[in-house]
């Protein structure tokens, strides 16, 4: 294996089984083959360049590397159905245009796709497990986040096709919700002031 495939790092993108965003981390070759070999996912420590498995341990059900970014696919260990096979590169159901990626635009009331978002990383912000990329951008600050936030924004202007696009709206979206975590603000908020607007004009 090339020494370059092995250093080069991708955002890691989890799911559970019904295609919600659990967690977002970062992973090399190095991770995806031992999280194969482990059934269970391992992740890239940001500062030590270390592999760890992910906290909390889940049992893994899916795993593909795409051309920018990995998704996997698990459940809870507690919850784990033995009938459920090995995760292989071969057996994963994961698409990156996932059914929760075609949802309508989410509004203020619970239960949408940017409402889990959001209970996921306010959880990261109490718990900060070890490994987790939400933990390394809260551990950073309020000035990387910011600064963060905005190179995602770049990224999707810079977009060149509409699968590249998606992505990048779906790494902002990710970032912003980080951001406003960190500050202490919430969708909903971003939400009711659409909706004055909207009612306003």
């Amino acid at each position: 294996m090339e020494e370059d495939q092995i250093q080069e790092i991708k955002q890691l993108i989890v799911r559970d089984q019904g295609g919600n965003i659990i967690d977002v981390g970062l992973m090399n070759v190095k991770c995806y083959t031992k999280s194969i070999e482990r059934n269970r996912l391992w992740v890239l420590h940001r500062d030590t360049g270390r592999v760890l498995p992910l906290e909390p341990e889940h049992s893994l059900v899916g795993l593909k590397q795409f051309k920018r970014w990995y998704e996997a696919v698990v459940f809870p260990l507690e919850t784990s159905d033995p009938e459920v096979p090995r995760a292989t590169p071969e057996h994963s159901d994961i698409s990156h245009k996932s059914d929760s990626l075609n949802r309508e635009f989410p509004g203020p009331p619970g239960g949408s796709l940017l409402d889990e978002l959001e209970e996921v990383v306010r959880d990261r912000y109490t718990t900060m497990p070890e490994g987790s990329y939400t933990t390394h951008l809260f551990a950073s600050g309020s000035e990387k986040i910011r600064k963060k936030t905005g190179e995602e924004a770049i990224e999707l202007i810079l977009a060149s096709s509409p699968d590249e696009m998606i992505y990048e709206a779906a790494d902002l979206l990710y970032h912003l919700c980080v951001l406003l975590v960190s500050e202490g603000l919430s969708f909903q908020q971003v939400f009711a002031l659409l909706r004055e607007r909207h009612t306003a004009g």
